[in-house]
């Protein structure tokens, strides 16, 4: 949930009991399984897409460090183009 609010996605909330109840058998009509083989179903997509977020935030993460080393790097060329340049008008 945390990684949700960080992300700023929207995770809505069913209320109560009778509510959860009308989704779940909704969702076992529109899938056309069992309830027990739904909810194996269900959490194996869960654990799928999870595994698939954490990954993507792991290149997130990556990406903003190589990002940062980028700038990094930019910085020093721009001070060592400033001391070249500066020894070579002498």
């Amino acid at each position: 949930m945390g990684e949700c609010k960080k992300l700023k996605i929207k995770v809505p909330k069913l209320g109560n009991v009778a509510n959860f109840m009308q989704a779940l058998k909704h969702l076992r009509e529109e899938r056309r399984k069992a309830e027990s083989v739904l909810l194996d179903e269900v959490e194996a997509d869960v654990k799928q897409k999870q595994q698939f977020l954490s990954e993507q935030i792991e290149t997130l993460h990556e990406m903003n460090n190589n990002l940062n080393t980028l700038i990094e790097h930019r910085s020093v060329i721009q001070i060592a183009s400033n001391i070249i340049a500066g020894t070579q008008e002498e």
